[in-house]
């Protein structure tokens, strides 16, 4: 059942943005040149049902960390490409993956990845201990952050058949879900 009150705030959210974008050109314009794609975040997403609605679809932020599969074409709209596998993509070369970055050190470690071996059953004890992992690695957390707030928009790219519960997924939980210079919890 949907919250009325959410979708409420959801429309106000919407009108107030599609509002400033209208009003304000000038100033759009200013915050264009420090950040090309600003102007795109406001408006994509905007209304429910928007193609880039966060997962779940309770708000309508456009979402700045995406997560799509390395085999699916890329497309403009997918801003930096970053493939966060530990091994690379069988059959597809490095030319037809347009790849901007491997981090395969941010990917889980093997035994993790063997151990859980896309069961979905496994899906929130993977997710707790990937988290884990990532709390020693926070240098790479860093990283992608930055790289975000540098282009705009990053997509993670992963190889997994299973688009749900998979580590680039989990990923996009943590980064999302982190504040900028701050350390991530490994609470389970």
């Amino acid at each position: 059942m949907v919250n009325a009150r959410a979708l409420r705030a959801t429309k106000e959210a919407r009108d107030l943005r599609v509002a400033w974008v209208r009003i304000l050109p000038p100033a759009l314009s200013k915050l264009r040149r420090l950040s090309p794609s600003f102007p795109r975040q406001l408006v994509q997403g905007a209304g429910p049902g928007g193609k880039n609605m966060c997962l779940g679809g309770s708000h309508a932020i456009a979402p700045m960390i995406r997560v799509k599969r390395v085999y699916d074409p890329p497309s403009g709209d997918d801003g930096f490409r970053l493939l966060v596998d530990r091994l690379w993509p069988r059959g597809l070369s490095k030319e037809d993956a347009k790849v901007d970055l491997w981090l395969r050190d941010i990917s889980p470690s093997s035994d993790l990845r063997k151990w859980y071996s896309h069961d979905p059953a496994k899906w929130h004890a993977f997710q707790k201990r990937y988290v884990r992992e990532l709390s020693s690695k926070e240098e790479l957390l860093d990283q992608v952050r930055r790289i975000e707030h540098e282009k705009g928009t990053v997509t993670l790219l992963f190889s997994s058949k299973e688009r749900m519960c998979n580590n680039a997924v989990a990923l996009q939980g943590v980064v999302r879900n982190r504040k900028w210079g701050t350390r991530a919890s490994s609470r389970d």
